[in-house]
């Protein structure tokens, strides 16, 4: 086996992957440890100890969030454990309501009927697409950042409401970072300054293309899981399964 590794360096690996899976180029830019060193981490020892494996993307991934059932039972487990976690997928994509009412009633009546259950479901959502699916994760992120900046451009626009009380304007202003209709908002807009309507317009496309993404990302894992398939990664309510 050679000259023993730094205990250190081993702990970072196992940190960064107990965070989520990763590809060996961002373990690489990740931990800063040299590629030697690394491939000897994960393969001579953390592979040979069964601490990691990798998984069906090809990603080095810690042992627990890869999932294997050794029974049928084991499997039924997860998979209901899987599907009670549904409302708070839908939980993350209501986040941005005014979006979210347009994915139809069906969409709506479920989240009302489990209103109270899905907010507290979230964070284990969460943790189960960070440890099993670490890009759609990023995507939630990237989600919640852009709805901050849509709540700051909405504050900007609402002062200048103030400054333009005189003036009649359309499409109820006072949701105007809102309104889903592009024609609408763009009408509006023209009542801005350019400044501000080149900037609201730059968030709101943002906006628009990130959650459709995100809703085709999030539907998809709510199919799966439907259709049989436990969901990936791990959370504190996961089921023990030996």
């Amino acid at each position: 086996m050679g000259r023993l590794l730094d205990r250190e360096k081993i702990k970072i690996v196992i940190e960064a992957l107990r965070n989520k899976p990763m590809k060996w180029s961002e373990l690489l830019e990740q931990t800063k440890i040299p590629e030697k060193s690394l491939h000897r981490i994960l393969t001579e020892y953390l592979s040979f100890w069964g601490l990691v494996k990798k998984d069906e993307f090809g990603r080095w991934a810690w042992y627990d969030t890869i999932r294997t059932y050794k029974s049928k039972h084991d499997y039924e487990l997860a998979l209901n454990h899987s599907k009670m976690l549904i409302p708070g997928l839908r939980a993350i994509l209501a986040e941005d309501m005014d979006l979210y009412l347009h994915l139809g009633s069906s969409a709506y009546v479920e989240l009302r009927e489990y209103e109270e259950e899905s907010k507290l479901l979230k964070s284990f959502v969460e943790e189960h697409l960070r440890t099993g699916y670490p890009e759609v994760y990023d995507d939630v992120v990237k989600f919640r950042e852009n709805m901050e900046q849509v709540q700051l451009i909405e504050i900007e626009i609402e002062k200048e409401i103030k400054k333009m009380k005189n003036k009649t304007l359309p499409f109820f202003p006072e949701r105007l970072i809102n309104i889903v209709s592009m024609r609408e908002y763009e009408e509006t807009l023209k009542l801005m300054p350019q400044k501000i309507v080149e900037k609201a317009k730059n968030i709101q496309e943002k906006r628009f293309k990130n959650y459709q993404k995100l809703v085709g990302e999030l539907l998809f894992i709510i199919m799966k899981i439907r259709m049989g398939d436990p969901l990936k990664g791990k959370c504190n309510l996961c089921p023990r399964i030996h």
